[in-house]
């Protein structure tokens, strides 16, 4: 369902005229999506994924919408007091294709908590 709201969306935003006349570029255009399936060192496929995974749906194959638009995705990597928990571990392999065109809404390296929170 996710990911036929975000191609549904994609294909609307970049197939309809603005009032000018003109319809947004695809190449212009990115998804927003955290890519549940690698949040907290997980990947797909491992054998434990992380609970957002398991309640949101939202694997980065979610944020693909073909020629509709690019690859738009988030990446937190945590540091608390239990360790560095990093979505970037694994995410920028995974995505790795020579045509697809990338775009990061955001990156934070590294987002610290105390101890405790």
């Amino acid at each position: 369902m996710i990911a036929h709201d975000a191609q549904d969306f994609a294909s609307w935003i970049t197939s309809t005229n603005g009032p000018g006349g003109d319809a947004l570029e695809p190449s212009r255009w990115y998804t927003h999506q955290i890519p549940a399936d690698y949040l907290n060192d997980t990947f797909p496929g491992c054998p434990n994924p992380d609970r957002r995974l398991l309640t949101s749906a939202s694997p980065m194959l979610s944020a693909n919408v073909g020629s509709a638009g690019s690859l738009g995705l988030t990446s937190f990597d945590v540091l608390d007091g239990t360790g560095y928990h990093r979505t970037s571990h694994y995410l920028f392999d995974g995505r790795r294709a020579p045509a697809d065109q990338l775009g990061s809404d955001g990156v934070q390296p590294v987002l610290a908590f105390p101890a405790g929170q």
